[in-house]
């Protein structure tokens, strides 16, 4: 699989990223482009790779020290970028293999940093299979050279890309916004997650629900749920009719090992 990063050169976490790719002479192709990631307008045309990888910053009102890994689309409204109940492809497998390294790199730096996912949020909407990998969430994170290198590490390691046998494509519904139950699916077992809809953005339709299987790259027939995070009742009931008349296995989160 051939990567290609992007970033906005309005953005100081990924042009702290991209400086760092430079610096480790990285042989993946890296495009700048003058607007937000989010909404970027991609010719994907000529960027000459099967992925892309968007190098971004992330922002939270708490403030909190994160790197983090998701998928681009919109389940509702396109508030952020992209289009309106429209999800981007992805690969459960490459978020899966990028969020591994990112943790590692993490921790080998020793960097007071929490790694996480996100669930699938924002733009920019593309027709190529990516992903957003983000430092957060101030001035001071996106501008922190540590932090950049071990963004940049993980980047370069998609150039070993290379799937592990036993990984289950997968994904994820229920729970909030920063997901720590498929954090820890995503870095302790088998199942590769690829995208997740948190609590607030259900009950999702059928279109939208078959929309994030079709938009995997490898296609997941089992999607891992939140059960406390699923919402009330009704909520929770319609969600495990709908990924039950779509013949997908159910998993709890508390279930996945």
């Amino acid at each position: 699989m051939r990567f290609a990063i992007v970033a906005s050169n309005k953005d100081s976490a990924g042009m702290s990223i991209v400086e760092e790719l430079e610096k480790q002479e990285s042989a993946l192709p890296v495009c700048v482009v003058e607007e937000e990631t989010i909404y970027a307008n991609i010719d994907t045309e000529k960027l000459d790779a099967d992925f892309i990888v968007f190098a971004s910053k992330h922002e939270s009102m708490a403030k909190k020290k994160t790197l983090s890994v998701h998928a681009p689309g919109n389940f509702h409204e396109a508030k952020f970028g992209g289009k309106p109940s429209m999800l981007c492809k992805t690969s459960s497998f490459v978020l899966k293999y990028l969020f591994l390294r990112l943790k590692e790199f993490a921790n080998a730096a020793n960097i007071d940093y929490h790694v996480t996912l996100e669930v699938t949020h924002h733009g920019p909407y593309i027709d190529k299979p990516c992903c957003f990998i983000e430092i957060g969430s101030t001035h001071r994170e996106w501008q922190d050279k540590n932090a950049a290198e071990v963004v940049a590490k993980s980047i370069m390691s998609l150039l070993d890309f290379k799937p592990e046998e036993n990984w289950v494509p997968a994904i994820g519904l229920g729970g909030p916004h920063y997901c720590p139950n498929f954090s820890r699916i995503q870095l302790e077992t088998s199942y590769a997650l690829g995208h997740i809809a948190p609590n607030y953005a259900l009950p999702l339709s059928k279109s939208l629900t078959k929309e994030m299987v079709n938009k995997t790259v490898e296609q997941p027939r089992i999607a891992i749920v939140d059960w406390k995070g699923l919402g009330n009742k009704a909520t929770r009931e319609a969600t495990i009719k709908l990924l039950n008349e779509l013949s997908l296995e159910v998993i709890r989160t508390s279930h996945a090992k």
